[in-house]
């Protein structure tokens, strides 16, 4: 149950932040490692989540 919600709330940000991250995103003043930025956040982020539960509770 904790991971459909979690997906549901992830779900609704990255609809509501999708415009503003494209400009981000694309911007061609911006630093080059600026996507990556984001995927090592998410993945980091992911990580995170998933060492927290314990080895019960997959």
């Amino acid at each position: 149950m904790y991971d459909y919600r979690l997906g549901l709330a992830l779900l609704v940000v990255l609809y509501l932040f999708s415009p503003m991250m494209m400009d981000w995103w694309l911007d061609d003043k911006g630093a080059w490692y600026d996507p990556f930025a984001i995927w090592f956040f998410l993945i980091g982020f992911h990580i995170w989540l998933t060492r927290k539960r314990g080895d019960d509770e997959l």
